[in-house]
């Protein structure tokens, strides 16, 4: 079901043509000096009545709008008697139709118009070119522009739900990328101070509580640790880009006696690619800090036609690398977005990634 024409953009042309129903007067005015005052009255008062329906069309959805359509058919039929005028305004009645209504209610009742020009047109005027011509033209080509009216206005209706659906797509994935990163920060944790305080409590209860106290201490320093984390993802989900978050890993590197050498490229990029950009280099960047023996580092982050490179190379050599549960969660970011992740050891330690975006 179609809504009203008023509620819809096409409203705008629908008005503003009208302008050019004002040919309806043309006939009048050529022979003005031969027709008669109640002649013109008659012809003022088809108009308005012409009018009015038209208008009162645009207000109704299409469920509402047959016997509006009817009648405006019935009154230019007649109203061919009273002038020729009435050939500009048989189109409006085309163009209400072929938006309001479906191909086949459509074609029905723009075999109706076309009738009611032929036969009016013979009846009254005998068959003139001068009415049924212009009538057939401009009945048939506004027709056809309410037709594309129609399907513009459709078309918008659907590019409006599919953002709609792509928004909450992205909510979700949102939704799915906080969970997997809170996961991330505190599965591990929340693992080991449970462990830890088990086994505080089996020390207490054995009498070792100078034991007892070094686990809680621990414990203490690791449930810390965990709400700073915690607060440091949240600060990254309200206010942190990816160049931001690079410039800060880099940064700390270099607090702690690293050289790096940063190429960094503006990158254009949807707000699921930019936020799991981010996860992945504060992942990777943590166990820098955290475990790497290294002392120089090569950071890049580049984009190229449809795809986004992340590099990551520090100057170590690694035997083998145990991957875990952190670098499990990165590899299955870069999965969800339709990308890779490669790690080689030899000669240096690299990380690379490439995320396809769109152009």
């Amino acid at each position: 079901m179609m809504p009203s024409i008023a509620s819809t953009d096409t409203r705008r042309w629908c008005y503003i043509s009208l302008v050019f129903s004002l040919f309806y007067f043309m006939p009048t005015v050529v022979l003005f000096n031969d027709v008669t005052l109640l002649a013109v009255a008659s012809h003022c008062l088809l108009y308005a009545v012409f009018i009015g329906l038209y208008l009162t069309a645009t207000f109704l959805p299409s469920h509402n709008i047959y016997i509006v359509l009817v009648l405006l058919i019935v009154v230019l039929f007649a109203g061919t008697s009273l002038t020729m005028g009435t050939s500009s305004l048989f189109g409006y009645i085309l163009f209400l139709s072929s938006f309001y209504l479906g191909l086949k209610r459509a074609l029905l009742f723009g075999g109706l118009v076309i009738m009611a020009i032929i036969v009016s047109g013979g009846l009254y005027h005998g068959f003139s070119v001068y009415f049924v011509a212009p009538a057939l033209g401009v009945a048939i080509g506004i027709g056809l522009y309410g037709r594309l009216s129609r399907a513009e206005y459709l078309h918008r209706c659907i590019q409006k739900e599919q953002h709609a659906q792509i928004k909450s797509l992205a909510t979700l994935a949102e939704r799915e990328r906080i969970a997997r990163d809170l996961h991330d920060l505190l599965g591990h944790s929340l693992s080991i101070i449970a462990i830890k305080a088990e086994l505080s409590e089996k020390m207490v209860h054995h009498r070792h509580y100078d034991k007892a106290m070094i686990e809680l201490h621990d414990l203490a320093a690791l449930a810390r640790s965990s709400l700073s984390e915690v607060r440091y993802a949240v600060t990254d989900i309200k206010q942190k880009n990816v160049l931001s978050t690079v410039q800060q890993i880099c940064l700390q590197l270099e607090r702690i006696g690293f050289t790096v050498e940063e190429n960094i490229s503006n990158i254009n990029v949807s707000s699921a690619v930019e936020s799991t950009c981010i996860m992945l280099i504060k992942e990777w960047g943590t166990n820098i800090l955290r475990h790497s023996n290294a002392d120089t580092a090569y950071i890049a982050l580049t984009q190229s036609k449809n795809i986004l490179r992340i590099t990551v190379q520090t100057n170590e050599k690694l035997p083998f690398l145990n991957e875990g549960n952190g670098i499990k969660g990165m590899r299955e970011r870069v999965s969800y977005l339709g990308g890779s992740m490669v790690i080689t050891l030899d000669p240096k330690l690299c990380l690379n990634i490439h995320i396809p975006v769109l152009a």
